[in-house]
Formats: structure tokens, C-alpha cells, sequence
């Protein structure tokens, strides 16, 4: 039977994604704490209401009994005291959206034991960070857009304190106590166990329950991802962040996660606990000095050199072992560095592509590998505008950009409001002043977020890039007055409704809608293209109904062509585009073999294929046409006789992609068996344009927009890595 605990799990089904990278990360020699995992298979069980099974239970003390023989400290000792930290972790990663719940052993003989051994700040902010992050998993409204009234608390009290970390202040300590309890009270819940171990079952029960929180539903629905299974929990030795002013936490991202650069890009904050940073409430501090050179004093470079240089390391270390960009979870605890979490890193489309292509060059992805990293939905916004420095421009603020693109909408300061705005068919700019895991509503349905504070590792700069949202956090200048629903920054009043513009490659945000430029096509795009052509089996052409047309689909790189003439088209319409696309693959079609004016037509294509030795011929006509479903006596229709005959003037034949799966599998069938190379012209169904299916039933062309050529080209790529799951 297998266990319901592993030390070192290796199964990212059972036991999640993180904890299984953790496994991989102790044994390349990283500095990891010591913990334990439960699986999925028993989060479900509770998740049911059902009790604990016996062997579950002694196999998580099992497990404590471990981080206590490796660690020297005891759980629930006063004189040794172990703290705990229980963390979430899914097959796959899903930030901020599972709670976690930090400092669990902390009880009255406990609290006392800390402060002998540490300090009476530590053991009182332990107890803090122990109260707000088991009351935002149990008694916070999930639905609430708004912050955990903890976190508001603890915003209130660093104002009202003017100090911050608030441990150098023990009455903010005390009071920030009072404002916790009193949540507690309010909201009418029970305060968490005093009793060591109660409070560790209830913290694992908690954890496992939050994968059916609703803005866990909420962000698994928006990436297509199943509801089944559930996560895992990791119950880990606390590693103390706080514990002297040597140190801090922080975030490193293996590569930067605006443009993709071979660089180490990060954030930290001194003498704090992690949640801090990925809540979005303070904006953090950088990692290096060169992330941002005018707080470059500031960084943990300057700050803790010799735990910077060892985390420098330890990154590129991991990165080079996983062969992919990663985001690394670390705490410094007197000068020494611990790994915490890694995991795949979020980056935004455009740096998606450009450190795939560049571990590619450089060898260590192959080209299979690189084209089967790049989801083909990324490509479209790479190849969109972008806004132009060089019109007219009212600059409002600026922050730190988070996730590239530009994005203009209609200002909304609720996650609520812009869900409405969305479904009423606006466009829409989501401002918060912090932003909260339950925001994921409101990231979705908006173009683009912009908060007050936070850092470019926050929970919603990680998810709007996952999402491929423009986003800009950290922008300070910004003053909210949130009852007026309104914000001021540089003598400007923005209210909900306004228009913005944000780009988020520079960080800067405009007052109304603003002029925008073609986009340079990154050259990395072209270069994940051609690997992708060479692995696919279906050719994926740029349908072009005009000169302008064609003109504009050779400039975003389009390497094939299909003209679809009207059946008006003058000659010199035609001579146009042969000349646009002069040495360029070309074929040109006509829609029906039949009806007025077909000969002329069809003579004048040959006589252009025999001037153009890169034009060839081709009939189109809807798939319902094709399998003769139609009176065959009319010459305005395309028989299965005629499709016989064709063969001799044509190398292929394309049809319409207008019906369901069944008519395509028909279709494809009888035309194959006639001998006929097949087709396909997509141009109202690209969301039907299942490249793993088309490959498996020998489809040898598709016809797109030129919008959706990169992303058709990846896919065909893709598909032909997959052939086993296109039929399944």
C-alpha cells in the first residue's frame, strides 16, 4: 500500500509539483529545511469530512519526528521550540491561490521559549504572522476582492507606527495583536487551537480544503485546468526571515520576466516573513543593484553580498540542472541562504519565447523541446501594437512594469466592477492599491491591472503574466481614495470610468487612449517558427484577399500563401498580390467550378501560374459542397465526379472549415480515398483548428488569418510532437 507520507517524494501527481522540484533541489546539494509531505489522495479523503486514518496519522508523526532528529528542535518544547510552516503544492502550480499557514506550534509555554532563545520580537511576531495566515485561510470571505481585513490591519498599524518592520516597535506589535484578535472576534470565529499539534491538524485540514476555495476554482477555470485531484500539503521547518537584521526573504527569477534576458532578476525584503512579499501590501526592496539602479544601495547585493553571491549561484545552478526559467523561493537566516520553493517560472509571452530560443541556441533544449515549451496563444500578442512614445502623451505615473504589452480601458477599482464592465462588452483597466489572490476575477476579465504597491513577484504580477495580462504594480505616486472611487497622481484625478492607457514594458500610464505602432517582431518568433516548420506535417498558409493584405502578412513573416478570390476579382487585383508576394509560396483559388464567368477566371490563373513559377492553382468550397450533400445537377456546385476530375488540374483540394468534427473526418476521408491532397481554410473557425487531429487524419494544408499564422505554425509543430493524443 502506498504511503500516505514521503520525506522525499518524487511524484508530482501524489504529492505536487513543488514538493517533488524540493526533492530534486535538496539532492543537487541546495540548502533546503527539512519537511515532509502528504498526498493528495489524503486531502481528498478529508476534504470529504471523513476522519483521519490511523496509519496517516502515525505516519505524519513520523514525519515530524524527521524534521525534529535533523533540525535538534522539538515541536511543542518551550526549551527547543520547532515551528512550522504548512504549505500547499498541486501537480500544477497555481500561485497564491492554495493558502498557507506559517509559525503553527506557537502556543503560551512555546511563545515564552522563543523569545528566551530568539528574542521577544521574533516570538511575537511569530505569533502574529501564526494568527493572520490561519485567519485568512478559515475565516476571510473567499468571494471578498477586497484585502484580508489582516492584511488592512497590518497596513493601518505600519502608518499609524511610522515604523516598519513594526518589531521595532513593541506597543505596534501589541496593538497589530489586539486588531487580530478583535477580526477573530468579529467575524464571530473560533480562535485557533493553543495546543501544538491540534494546531498542526487543523492547519493541514485548512490547506487541504483551500483547493476548493473559489478563486481556486476561479484561476483553474481560466487556465483550462481540471478540478480533480486536489493539492498536496509540504509541513516544513520554519526558517526565520526576521530572526536579526542579517536576515530577509525574497524571490529570484532565473531569467527576467518582462523580456526574457539571461539575467537574475529578484526582490527581497530584510528582517521579514515570506508572505509579506507575495502579498502585494509593501513593495519590496531589489535583489541586485542593477534591477534597479537608482535603489542599486538598497538591493540584498550591497545589503548581504555573500548571500547574494551564494543565492547567484545556487540559481544558476537549478536552472541548468531543470533546463527551465525558474522562480526561486529563499530565506536568509543570519547570513545563510535556504531554498523554500522552485518552481517554473511565469514570464510574459514575449520572454517566454526569447529564453526558449536561447537555451536552444545555446544547446541546452533541443529544438523539439523549445517548440513544445511555447503555448501557440502566446505568440498573438507579441505581434500586436504597441504604444507609440512618439504621439501625443499625458504620462500619469509610473511604476514597475511586470508583465509587457499595451493595454487601454476603462478604469475599474474592483475586481466586481470590471467583471460587469467585461460582460457589458468594455474594455477595462483593473486599479488596486494591493491587490489579493481573490483579485484573479477581476485580472481576468481586465486588459490590464496596475497597483499601488507590490512587487514584480507579487500574486498578481505572477498571475496577470500567466495570463498574459499588461501589468504594472509598485506605482507608488498613486493616492487612492477609494470611496470616491478615484485615484490622484501628478495633479491628475483619475476616476472609475476614466480611460487609461498602460504599457507594461516601460511602466508608464497615460490619460486617455493613446496613438499606437506596428510592434517589432522579435527575432527569436522567426527563429521558433522555422523549428516548428521543420517538425510539422500540415503547412499552415496566410489567407490574403487583397493587395494590402498580402503586404501586411509577408511583414509579420507569413511564409505561405492562399489568395481567395471573389468572384468579381479583376485581373489587375490579381496581378497585385502575385506581385506583393513576388517569390513568395503562393496559391491562388477559385471558389465553384461553375457559374458565370468561371472559364475566363480560370484561364486567367493559368496564365499568371505559368508567368509566376511560385503561384500554383486550387478550388475552394464548403465541406457540405464537397461530399456532394447538395443537388450535383447544378453547375454551381462541386460534385464527387468533378472531384475526380480535378485531379489533373489541381494538387490539392481546400475546403471550408464550417461544420462539425463528424462532416471534417468524412470529408477528409472520401477526398484522400479519391486521391486528392487535402486542405483545410479556417476563416471563421480558427477555435475548431485542432492541429493534433488534422495532422492524424493526413490533413496536408490549413488556411488562417494572418493574425493566427504564428500560433497556427506553432501548433502544427506541436502536433506532430503529439501524434498519440490527437485521436484520443
Amino acid at each position: 500500500m502506498p504511503h500516505f507520507v514521503e520525506i522525499a517524494p518524487t511524484d508530482p501527481v501524489r504529492f505536487g509539483h513543488k514538493a517533488t522540484i524540493l526533492t530534486e533541489v535538496a539532492r543537487l546539494g541546495a540548502p533546503v529545511p527539512p519537511s515532509f509531505t502528504i498526498s493528495a489522495e489524503l486531502g481528498a479523503f478529508l476534504r470529504r469530512g471523513e476522519a483521519l486514518p490511523m496509519v496517516a496519522e502515525q505516519e505524519i508523526q513520523s514525519g515530524l519526528a524527521s524534521i525534529e532528529a535533523r533540525t535538534g528542535l522539538r515541536f511543542g518544547d518551550p526549551e527547543a521550540p520547532l515551528l512550522l510552516s504548512v504549505r500547499s503544492g498541486a501537480e500544477r502550480s497555481m500561485p497564491g491561490m492554495l493558502h498557507t499557514v506559517l509559525d503553527v506550534g506557537i502556543g503560551p509555554g512555546v511563545l515564552e521559549g522563543l523569545a528566551r532563545r530568539y528574542s521577544p520580537r521574533l516570538a511575537a511576531e511569530a505569533e502574529l504572522h501564526f494568527l493572520r495566515t490561519y485567519g485568512e485561510a478559515t475565516i476571510v470571505d473567499p468571494r471578498d476582492d477586497a484585502l484580508s481585513p489582516f492584511a488592512t490591519a497590518s497596513t493601518r498599524s505600519r502608518r499609524s507606527s511610522g515604523v516598519f518592520p513594526l518589531g521595532h516597535d513593541p506597543g505596534a506589535l501589541q496593538g497589530l495583536k489586539d486588531s487580530y484578535l478583535a477580526i477573530y472576534t468579529q467575524s464571530r470565529a473560533a480562535l485557533p487551537p493553543s495546543d501544538p499539534r491540534e494546531q498542526l491538524y487543523a492547519a493541514i485540514r485548512t490547506v487541504f480544503a483551500s483547493w476548493d476555495h473559489p478563486r481556486a476554482r476561479d484561476y483553474r477555470e481560466t487556465q483550462g485546468l481540471s478540478d480533480e485531484g486536489g493539492s498536496a500539503v509540504t509541513v516544513m521547518a520554519m526558517v526565520y526571515g526576521n530572526l536579526d537584521p542579517s536576515s530577509a526573504i525574497g524571490v529570484i527569477v532565473t531569467r527576467d520576466p518582462t523580456t526574457g534576458e539571461d539575467r537574475l532578476v529578484g526582490e527581497h525584503m530584510m528582517v521579514a516573513q515570506g508572505h509579506e512579499l507575495a502579498s502585494g501590501t509593501v513593495t519590496p526592496d531589489p535583489f541586485g543593484a542593477g534591477d534597479r539602479p537608482e535603489q542599486g544601495r538598497r538591493s540584498l547585493e550591497a545589503r548581504a553580498p555573500a548571500a547574494y553571491q551564494a543565492l547567484c549561484q545556487l540559481a544558476r545552478t537549478l536552472e541548468q540542472a531543470f533546463r527551465i526559467p525558474l522562480e526561486i523561493e529563499f530565506t536568509v537566516e543570519r547570513g545563510t541562504p535556504w531554498i523554500l520553493q522552485a518552481r517554473a517560472a511565469r514570464l510574459a509571452p514575449s520572454a517566454t519565447v526569447r529564453a526558449a530560443v536561447e537555451m536552444m541556441r545555446s544547446g541546452a533544449l533541443s529544438p523539439e523541446e523549445a517548440v513544445a515549451r511555447i503555448e501557440p496563444r502566446d505568440l498573438t500578442p507579441l505581434l500586436t501594437p504597441t504604444v507609440d512614445p512618439a504621439r501625443g502623451r499625458i504620462l500619469v505615473a509610473k511604476g514597475l512594469a511586470a508583465s509587457a504589452g499595451a493595454a487601454t480601458g476603462m478604469v475599474c477599482f474592483s475586481s466586481e466592477a470590471a467583471e460587469a464592465k467585461h460582460q457589458a462588452g468594455q474594455q477595462v483597466i483593473l486599479v488596486r492599491p494591493d491587490t489579493s489572490p481573490n483579485d484573479v476575477r477581476g485580472i481576468r476579465a481586465a486588459r490590464g491591472v496596475i497597483t499601488g504597491r507590490g512587487g514584480t513577484t507579487s500574486h498578481a504580477a505572477v498571475v496577470a503574466r500567466s495570463l498574459g495580462k499588461v501589468c504594472v504594480v509598485g506605482t507608488r505616486e498613486l493616492s487612492f481614495d477609494l470611496e470616491k472611487k478615484q485615484f490622484m497622481a501628478r495633479g491628475h484625478t483619475v476616476r472609475e470610468g476614466d480611460v487609461l492607457t498602460v504599457d507594461g514594458e516601460t511602466g508608464e500610464i497615460f490619460l486617455g487612449s493613446m496613438a499606437t505602432k506596428v510592434r517589432e517582431r522579435p527575432p527569436e518568433i522567426d527563429q521558433l517558427l522555422e523549428a516548428a516548420d521543420k517538425l510539422a506535417t500540415v503547412a499552415v498558409y496566410a489567407l490574403v484577399r487583397s493587395e494590402d493584405e498580402a503586404r501586411m502578412s509577408a511583414a509579420l513573416g507569413a511564409p505561405r500563401f492562399f489568395a481567395v478570390l471573389g468572384e468579381h476579382a479583376s485581373r489587375a487585383e490579381l496581378e497585385a498580390i502575385v506581385r506583393a508576394l513576388s517569390g513568395k509560396e503562393l496559391v491562388v483559388a477559385v471558389g465553384r467550378l461553375g457559374g458565370s464567368g468561371h472559364e475566363a477566371r480560370w484561364r486567367t490563373l493559368e496564365e499568371l501560374a505559368r508567368r509566376s513559377p511560385q503561384l500554383r492553382l486550387a478550388v475552394d468550397v464548403p465541406i457540405p459542397e464537397a461530399l456532394g450533400d447538395v443537388d450535383a445537377r447544378s453547375t454551381e456546385w462541386l460534385s464527387k465526379d468533378q472531384l475526380v476530375r480535378l485531379q489533373a488540374q489541381v494538387p490539392r483540394i481546400y475546403a471550408r472549415l464550417v461544420r462539425a468534427d463528424g462532416e471534417l473526418d468524412r470529408f477528409v476521408t472520401e477526398a484522400r480515398g479519391l486521391g486528392l491532397s487535402v486542405g483545410l481554410i479556417a476563416e471563421d473557425r480558427l477555435d475548431a483548428l485542432d492541429l493534433r487531429k488534422l495532422s492524424a487524419l493526413g490533413v496536408a494544408a490549413v488556411v488562417v488569418p494572418t493574425p493566427g499564422v504564428a500560433a497556427a505554425r506553432l501548433a502544427a509543430g506541436r502536433a506532430a510532437l503529439e501524434p498519440n493524443r490527437a485521436m484520443a
